[in-house]
């Protein structure tokens, strides 16, 4: 969907060339469908904005389509974990008498009349709750409410630090039109930003990220095989599905300088 919408910007900046053809075309095909001259001439205008605009979205590299496709990736990782762990309870009901699980407190008038799905994401939220898994960073959120079902496990480094930084980037996308706050730069003092800054997620992060995901995601179905009983899939087997190691700013803490000087209107990532 990612490609296809930048395919169909692309596109865009051709409509002017298009709609000129036409209008010299029309006359010899059929005169009877000529345009009314003020109607063509407003949909060349808009046209021409709208080129105007695509032509300054390539130009800069898609900015605003990869900052909120890096705001929906954390999202989809986020419901990903919820869907996989009611999916584990609906065929593990057993994992319900654990000590985490069993000591909640359940309202019966909220948990009695649901379905059994409704009734395991009710109970999933209120583990979620209670471990104060919300309140957690990167995929510290995701492991901490995993542990109770034995499910979490060790992390790569430079995947855990991607997650971490793509959630506070998200963060800021989504709550300040993509403007740096000095949160930001505190929970990530490598990245090469100052305060008011427009943080803009090049094609080539978004695409670290995305491997930071999809590895999270196959370290989570190594996991379920070896609660299977199952023996966890080859390294070799794996690497078709891009298991490979993201930049090195993504291994240590302190692996940019922290940001200096006055701010500019952008910042690329």
């Amino acid at each position: 969907m990612l490609h296809l919408t930048m395919d169909g910007i692309t596109m865009i900046r051709g409509r002017p060339n298009a709609l000129d053809a036409l209008a010299k075309a029309y006359p010899l095909i059929d005169a009877e469908r000529v345009p009314d001259a003020e109607q063509a001439e407003e949909r060349m205008a808009r046209a021409m904005r709208d080129a105007d605009v695509a032509k300054q979205e390539m130009e800069q590299g898609f900015p605003f389509l990869f900052s909120q496709a890096a705001a929906a990736l954390w999202a989809s990782l986020e419901d990903l974990v919820r869907t996989f762990l009611v999916a584990w309870i609906t065929n593990r009901p057993q994992v319900l008498e654990t000590d985490s699980i069993s000591k909640l407190k359940v309202k019966l008038g909220d948990y009695l009349g649901r379905s059994d799905q409704e009734q395991y994401e009710y109970i999933l939220d209120l583990l979620t709750e209670d471990i104060g898994a919300t309140r957690r960073f990167g995929v510290e959120r995701f492991e901490s409410v995993l542990k109770p079902f034995g499910l979490s496990g060790h992390v790569r480094e430079d995947v855990a630090k991607a997650l971490f930084e793509l959630q506070q980037l998200r963060h800021v996308i989504v709550h300040r039109q993509a403007v740096v706050d000095r949160r930001l730069l505190k929970n990530c003092p490598w990245l090469p930003l100052n305060v008011g800054q427009t943080v803009v997620i090049t094609h080539e992060r978004y695409n670290d990220f995305w491997v930071a995901a999809i590895t999270y995601v196959i370290e989570l179905i190594q996991r379920v095989r070896e609660q299977l009983g199952i023996s966890r899939i080859s390294s070799d087997s794996m690497a078709p599905f891009s298991m490979r190691r993201l930049p090195a700013d993504f291994e240590r803490a302190d692996s940019r300088p922290q940001p200096a000087g006055e701010p500019d209107e952008a910042a690329g990532l």
